[in-house]
């Protein structure tokens, strides 16, 4: 195997590639945890402490909400992203990824938290 990839395409080069894999993977990883966390976070508490008449008609609006494929959400986010000139860059994949991240379990389930408290 490592004659092979001298001869492809030089050991030198491989390994280049390979630890830029591996910062882009890392960077793009957290970015995206960074973020989901940033948003999800106050979202799922505010949605766990909401109560009133419409609060179980909102948690489960945001449930059938992730049950759209993410097929579906990808056609309009790859025209925002050719529309910032985000193409064939790392950072369309940080501002798309996290679309993909569902909400915390705690902000899908409202009511159910909030009645737990109740008791």
């Amino acid at each position: 195997m490592k004659r092979l990839l001298t001869t492809v395409a030089g050991q030198g080069s491989f390994y280049a590639l390979f630890l830029q894999w591996i910062w882009n993977s890392l960077l793009i990883g957290l970015c995206v945890v960074a973020i989901t966390l940033i948003v999800t976070l106050p979202a799922g508490y505010s949605l766990a402490r909401i109560s009133g008449k419409g609060a179980e008609s909102l948690g489960i609006g945001i449930f059938l909400t992730y049950l759209v494929p993410p097929t579906l959400l990808f056609l309009p986010l790859s025209r925002v992203v050719s529309l910032l000139g985000l193409q064939d860059s790392l950072w369309s994949l940080i501002l798309v990824y996290p679309t993909f991240t569902p909400i915390s379990s705690a902000a899908t389930s409202s009511t159910g938290v909030n009645s737990w408290r109740r008791r």
